[in-house]
């Protein structure tokens, strides 16, 4: 059967990305979580800004009324000076404390794990596993960290760690898919055909209308000797529409 190429390709969820097939079947997957911009006006800091206008506004008022009155620039000024004191002294005071910490504190669990995708996406693998780690660290049973913490070391080449991350994941969410396939990509680069079979059996338990699943076991059973399924397998990946099954099929059916 034809051999694919490593996964390398900017859609982390796609085992196999070789193929034009592939990248568009797992372009539908959902990717990585959108993250909210943070940023935007401080009402509070507004809100001081306003009062101390008000306050510049009220002391020239008081200023020109005192001026009619007295027509003294030394009054005035004393007069101007001493309102200057009372109505903007507070407010500034106000400006300078220190900010309001916000409801998602920085180091906390939500942020190294967006920090660990901002990272991933920029292909920083490295900097991606720190954060992840840090993650874990703030929360050990995370699905989600351990996940794409085994996805930065797969893109590292690192795939020891990568299938411990990957099995963690599956032992806390057994019905996590990509992370099967994930474990059977790297079973299958291995030329370890059996395990590959194993857990691409229980991805397609899962989801059963995987053509990506059912191609690559079909790969597997082709190295292990076993045509017949070999072919049942590429005829119901070229069914379920990856062409690479439909191909396969054609050419050793014959």
């Amino acid at each position: 059967m034809t051999q694919n190429t490593p996964p390398n390709s900017p859609h982390p969820d796609s085992p196999d990305e070789s193929e034009k097939e592939a990248k568009a079947k797992y372009q539908v997957t959902p990717v990585l979580q959108r993250e909210v911009p943070s940023g935007g006006h401080d009402p509070i800091a507004a809100f001081i800004i306003a009062i101390s206008i008000a306050a510049i506004l009220f002391c020239g008022f008081m200023a020109i009324r005192s001026l009619g009155k007295a027509g003294s620039f030394d009054q005035v000024s004393g007069l101007v000076e001493s309102f200057s004191r009372k109505l903007l002294s507070l407010p500034f005071k106000k400006q300078h404390r220190a900010p309001r910490r916000r409801v998602g504190k920085p180091g906390s669990y939500n942020d190294f794990l967006k920090q660990g995708h901002r990272y991933f996406r920029k292909k920083d693998y490295s900097r991606a596993i720190r954060a992840y780690s840090e993650a874990i660290r703030l929360k050990a049973d995370s699905v989600e960290a351990s996940y794409w913490r085994g996805r930065a070391y797969q893109e590292k080449g690192d795939l020891q760690h990568a299938l411990q991350d990957f099995q963690k994941t599956i032992a806390l969410d057994p019905t996590y898919v990509h992370a099967y396939n994930h474990i059977a990509w790297i079973y299958l680069g291995a030329r370890k055909w059996d395990k590959a079979v194993a857990y691409l059996t229980r991805s397609l338990e899962i989801a059963p209308l995987d053509g990506w699943a059912y191609y690559n076991r079909g790969r597997c059973y082709f190295e292990m000797g076993e045509t017949e399924k070999a072919l049942a397998d590429a005829k119901k990946a070229c069914d379920l529409g990856f062409d690479l099954g439909c191909r396969v099929y054609k050419k050793y059916k014959q």
